[in-house]
């Protein structure tokens, strides 16, 4: 299978259960992808290992005068994922259906709501 990560608000919000999702992912042979838009790869890289998080490909914007949720959707598709872990609904709703997305939840008075 092929993986897609987001940083800010998905693996930055558990960073322990990326560092083991993606070791194990990796440890079983499938394709683990860290999209992004991040401006600064080499702080992005050791913010990465920081936290433990192991993959194939990191993707950047080359440039950045774009629509951040417009730029992600076209990442993730290239990258062509089974899976997608991403806070953002609007890149969410607009990946292909056949793409399985996980958006990352707040839980707050017994309700669920999307931060």
């Amino acid at each position: 299978m092929r993986i897609g990560l987001d940083i800010d608000g998905t693996i930055t919000r558990a960073p322990e259960f990326f560092a083991f999702l993606s070791k194990v992912l990796m440890a079983a042979g499938h394709h683990v992808a860290v999209v992004t838009h991040r401006m600064d790869r080499r702080l992005t890289e050791e913010e990465l290992a920081e936290y433990g998080v192991q993959y194939h490909e990191l993707i950047l914007p080359e440039e950045f005068d774009h629509e951040i949720a417009e730029w992600k959707i076209e990442a993730f598709e290239k990258m062509q994922p089974d899976i997608v872990f991403e806070d953002m609904l609007d890149v969410v709703n607009g990946l292909s259906k056949s793409i399985v997305s996980f958006v990352p939840l707040s839980h707050k008075q017994g309700e669920l709501q999307y931060k």
